[in-house]
């Protein structure tokens, strides 16, 4: 049975020069961030927010903190995000992209009940995806929207993230309140996207580009 929300795991191994340069952001990192292949809810990743100096990339926790929740908020819908009280002011106020090379998914496969299927740009590009920081955090934890996957994904799973090329990260992080944002930004022209099996099994606290299966896989 496939579960509710996006499974919690993605990578992102670009150079952050790359990604400040296509978001047209400043490096506020202060040499913190670290490449990742596995990046798990909790951990410290990168994220792009917009403050009074223009755009900047910064480092946050993923998932929000909620006395109600046993875990972290890692994701977001898109359907109940622009409605909900939790997510609503967020929404409006306090949107971010957080850069992936990819991100994984979980679905049977050969004889295994669940194996890692990696999701990433045809091309090799980088992918942006659609986040809300958590204005009780003061910016230090963000979530990622998620939506429907598209039919060709659906088989490994039933959502996916909201994937945004640059152009469309850059709206989505200076646009000017939240109305009719999200409908663009889920009508706007996505990358095109490629799944491949992972080479292998592996564990929650494993990382490492060994864990990413090769383009021609």
């Amino acid at each position: 049975m496939q579960s509710a929300g996006m499974c919690g795991r993605y990578a992102n191994s670009a150079d952050i020069s790359v990604v400040a340069d296509e978001l047209a952001a400043a490096d506020e990192t202060a040499g913190a961030w670290r490449p990742s292949w596995n990046a798990a809810p909790s951990t410290q990743q990168l994220v792009a927010v917009t403050g009074a100096a223009g755009v900047g990339l910064r480092i946050a926790a993923w998932g929000w903190r909620r006395d109600f929740a046993r875990r972290p908020l890692f994701n977001a819908t898109v359907e109940k995000a622009p409605r909900s009280p939790l997510w609503r002011v967020a929404l409006q106020q306090h949107r971010c992209v957080v850069p992936v090379t990819g991100w994984w998914e979980w679905a049977p496969h050969q004889d295994q009940a669940k194996w890692p299927f990696f999701h990433s740009a045809e091309s090799g590009a980088q992918l942006y995806l659609a986040g809300l920081m958590d204005p009780a955090n003061q910016g230090g934890a963000f979530t990622v929207l998620t939506r429907p996957a598209l039919p060709q994904l659906a088989a490994i799973h039933h959502r996916m993230p909201l994937v945004m090329g640059p152009a469309a990260a850059r709206e989505w992080l200076c646009a000017a309140g939240e109305s009719g944002l999200m409908d663009a930004a889920l009508a706007q022209p996505m990358p095109s996207l490629v799944v491949r099996p992972g080479p292998r099994r592996f564990g929650a606290r494993e990382d490492g580009s060994e864990l990413v299966p090769d383009a021609e896989t």
